[in-house]
């Protein structure tokens, strides 16, 4: 999907303002795999994929992480503490994320912390992970999704 400059450049700047808000707090995470490998070439979703892990290799970042493999999730949740919440939706397939709505309502953003809590616990009793091993796990199933996507 060609995108300019100006949002590549908003979108590391995002990426990194979150990475350092991780290092500073940890972070908890539901990723959804099929959505890159939908979405995008193999080239790019190997690359996409790479960069998640080394972000999950980095020892001096608490992270727990589980997966979501629905092909049916077409939305990107971001809750940071309670804060703020950013949902960013497309309305037309293939466009990628091209709207995003902000709360900073408080019984919004407890409703949706409790609604992301108990899925994630959901999807690690699923895997049998634990929020202790979710981050090793997580690497060994990322690293096997790079060597599918080489195929």
């Amino acid at each position: 999907h060609p995108v300019s400059e100006y949002h590549m450049k908003n979108q590391r700047k995002e990426r990194q303002a979150l990475s350092q808000h991780a290092a500073n707090a940890g972070c908890r995470l539901i990723i959804n795999p099929n959505h890159t490998k939908i979405k995008h070439a193999p080239e790019a979703s190997r690359a996409r994929i790479k960069e998640l892990i080394k972000f999950l290799s980095n020892a001096q970042i608490q992270v727990a992480i589980a997966v979501e493999n629905s092909p049916n999730i077409d939305e990107s949740l971001t809750i940071l503490g309670n804060w703020f919440v950013a949902e960013s939706v497309s309305f037309k397939d293939g466009d990628g994320f091209t709207n995003t709505f902000f709360t900073r309502d408080a019984a919004e953003i407890q409703r949706r912390i409790e609604d992301f809590d108990f899925l994630f616990e959901s999807l690690l009793e699923a895997t049998g992970w634990t929020e202790d091993n979710s981050r090793e796990e997580a690497i060994k199933y990322l690293h096997r999704l790079v060597e599918e996507l080489k195929q």
